[in-house]
């Protein structure tokens, strides 16, 4: 089995029990200099990302036990109004190479649609068009039509719904 929250639900929640218990929430703020933080609080929670200053501080001082490694693999986030029944993969072979999803439910009215693929059917699809370096906000719209197509038949011709998706 599994279970899933729509991420919007999921920060709402955790947004409203954090100012419930007393907590000051910046969004998209830089997090201020770590240092001054450790000196002046008890409890710092820093949840600014990958790239996290506050896990780079920490990693000088403190074995967090954690590693990154880099894939190979390219990947994408989008949703879908098809409704899954529960964690489904699903696979095709295109003219380009090999493409997979992870589906799944998070709403009544949305599912969860990851795509991967390898660097060289990204490649061949064209799917490396995107520039990635813009600031958040747009999404690969040429690629959401290229996994709508290719996928027309798993999720019956519903649409992929874009947030900020682009490949990474």
């Amino acid at each position: 089995g599994m279970a899933a929250i729509h991420r919007r639900t999921l920060l709402r929640l955790l947004q409203e029990n954090a100012e419930s218990a007393g907590a000051e929430l910046r969004a998209s703020t830089p997090a201020p200099d770590v240092d001054v933080l450790a000196a002046t609080y008890d409890v710092v929670v820093g949840a600014d990302g990958t790239n996290s200053a506050v896990r780079s501080w920490l990693a000088d001082r403190v074995d967090l036990g954690h590693s990154v490694e880099e894939a190979e693999a390219h990947f994408i986030w989008f949703g879908t109004t098809y409704r899954f029944d529960g964690l489904t993969f699903l696979h095709r072979a295109s003219e380009h190479g090999h493409v997979a999803v992870h589906g799944y439910p998070i709403s009544d009215e949305l599912g969860t649609f990851i795509v991967e693929t390898d660097p060289d059917t990204w490649v061949r699809a064209g799917l490396d068009r995107f520039d990635v370096t813009q600031p958040p906000g747009p999404s690969d719209l040429e690629t959401q039509h290229y996994l709508e197509k290719l996928f027309a038949d798993d999720i019956e011709g519903h649409g992929l719904v874009a947030n900020n998706s682009r490949w990474g």
